[in-house]
């Protein structure tokens, strides 16, 4: 077998998880192939949202002004029940540079994400299928089938699994896929333009709740709308549904007999039942596994890419880290424990969240007289929009996680809150001064007497391999102080802006002891201080 060259990361499957990661190791300075089975010219429309959350994990790459251009902001969901107006609930009122949810299909997302990848010097290995891999404790190989059906080895440093729920990744090496099938429940999508009484507000979904179907109805950029019905599972139908189908689930979820629709492109008409499952691990040896072939779920609220993606990001960083020898290899369980974490909490949520779900008429009546109430106190709970925006994603029971100050309202785990405050000189906000590329150490100061705990934590910071910046900030309103913990604070921030650590500005040791488990001291430094 030709051997058919070598690079540090390897990663099987060009979906959009698979190419976000491509694109951020790249940036971290990692030499990467991807392997695709498939050509690029037949991609699905599948996911067709963008939290708020995954939109900030573009923008770390660079990458969200061309999602913004080919997609369409969210600003509000209405909801009917029974047919009958329930309310509105607005979106984009939460603290980041990109509040709105996207309405972009997936092919979309994975034609964009690949032209990134390319400017950084990378072209997907097109029909290019990976049959056999071989992973040790030290390194691991593929073996590939060309287009001309000939097979080469590859060599590569580590290996990632982003080829879906049937990973070989995860297959070879005998990893366990917990869970089961979710049972009385099937997804009917299609992209249509729906002749109906609702007005075409290109900024507007729509959420219809009917006994035994809930559907959503949200704008696509290239016209029309994505439609996705979720139905008690009693007709047992298979196969692709028909357009008349579609039409009765949609009329029965509107109770509007009268409603058509007008199919549009790209075509998608979809028939899917679904699984809750999630590795048993996500890291075994030199491989790591990501996105479907990590776990799976029913995609009520469309959060399962978006899950994908930020977990892509919390690998990316990491895996970078070990790379390079900036960090040790139990950085990567890290991944392993907080994505897990992530993906049990989608499934317990689903699991009691009724309504997207199909429910009986008694339950659609009782949402009915609750949904109004309901969504006019989302007005003065954001943490409703937090939880569906996943601006609230947290990783609070990590190992990464620490707090050695009370905890108020900045929590160790959580995405650091993105605020006005001032730093040497400007007026800047939060998120401005984190990068991917880098750990940032947020000196909250009082004021200038403070100079000299950042002085010194600007030398601990030079002892390590890993880049790590200290940034002495002042919040600009109270506001932004409470979210900040108040000053007198160090906020350790990891390099996918979730929080690490909060100790006291002048608690140096205490920030060198964490930094000394997590990071490797440059050569000739000691650990001990």
């Amino acid at each position: 077998m030709r051997d058919d060259g070598a690079c540090e990361v390897a990663i099987i499957g060009a979906g959009p998880v698979g190419l976000l990661l491509a694109v951020a190791l790249c940036d971290l300075g990692v030499r990467v192939r991807v392997f695709e089975r498939g050509p690029s010219t037949r991609r699905d429309p599948r996911a067709a949202i963008v939290w708020p959350r995954a939109a900030e994990v573009l923008r770390s790459v660079g990458g969200i002004a061309r999602f913004e251009a080919a997609s369409c902001p969210l600003r509000r969901a209405e909801f009917r029940v029974n047919g009958r107006y329930a309310g509105v609930m607005e979106l984009g009122r939460l603290a980041s540079e990109h509040p709105l949810p996207l309405m972009i299909e997936q092919h979309e997302t994975e034609r964009l994400l690949a032209e990134m990848l390319a400017e950084r010097g990378v072209s997907v290995a097109w029909n290019h299928e990976v049959t056999a891999v071989d992973v040790r404790h030290d390194g691991a190989s593929l073996t590939v089938q060309t287009p001309g059906g000939e097979s080469v080895r590859v060599a590569c440093a580590w290996v990632v699994g982003c080829e879906g729920a049937r990973s070989l990744v995860r297959r070879t090496l005998g990893i366990a896929f917990e869970g089961a099938a979710r049972t009385g429940i099937v997804c009917l999508q299609v992209n249509a333009t729906p002749h109906w009484a609702h007005r075409d507000d290109r900024e507007t979904g729509y959420f219809f709740v009917a006994p035994g179907r809930t559907l959503l109805a949200c704008p696509l950029p290239t016209g029309g709308y994505r439609m996705v019905a979720f139905n008690a599972d009693e007709e047992g139908g298979v196969g692709e549904p028909t357009l008349e189908e579609l039409r009765e689930t949609v009329a029965r979820a509107t109770l509007d007999p009268g409603v058509s629709l007008t199919p549009v492109e790209p075509r998608w008409f979809n028939r899917a039942r679904f699984h809750d499952r999630v590795a048993e691990t996500l890291v075994r040896d030199r491989a790591l596994l990501a996105g479907d072939a990590a776990h799976i779920w029913t995609p009520v609220g469309g959060h399962g890419m978006n899950a994908g993606l930020r977990g892509a990001h919390n690998l990316a960083w990491k895996l970078a880290a070990v790379v390079r020898g900036h960090a040790p290899p139990a950085l990567l369980e890290t991944y392993s424990a907080e994505q897990r974490a992530v993906a049990r909490a989608v499934i317990d949520g689903l699991t009691h969240l009724r309504t997207e779900e199909p429910s009986p008429a008694w339950l659609v009546g009782l949402l009915g007289m609750v949904f109004p109430h309901a969504l006019r106190a989302v007005d003065r709970v954001p943490q409703v929009e937090a939880r569906l925006t996943e601006l609230d994603a947290q990783h609070r029971a990590s190992p990464l996680s620490c707090a050695l100050t009370p905890e108020h309202m900045l929590h160790a785990g959580d995405r650091v809150p993105d605020v006005s405050v001032e730093s040497e000189g400007r007026t800047t906000h939060t998120h401005a001064l984190l990068s991917l590329r880098q750990w940032t150490l947020l000196a909250h100061v009082r004021d200038d007497g403070d100079a000299g705990e950042v002085a010194r934590l600007r030398r601990l910071a030079d002892r390590y391999r890993a880049p790590l910046r200290v940034v002495p900030v002042k919040a600009t309103s109270e506001s932004a102080r409470r979210a900040l913990d108040g000053p007198g604070r160090a906020v350790l921030v990891r390099p996918d802006d979730h929080v690490a650590l909060v100790a006291r500005l002048h608690d140096g040791a205490a920030v060198g002891q964490y930094l000394d488990a997590w990071l490797r001291p440059r050569e000739g430094v000691a650990r001990e201080r």
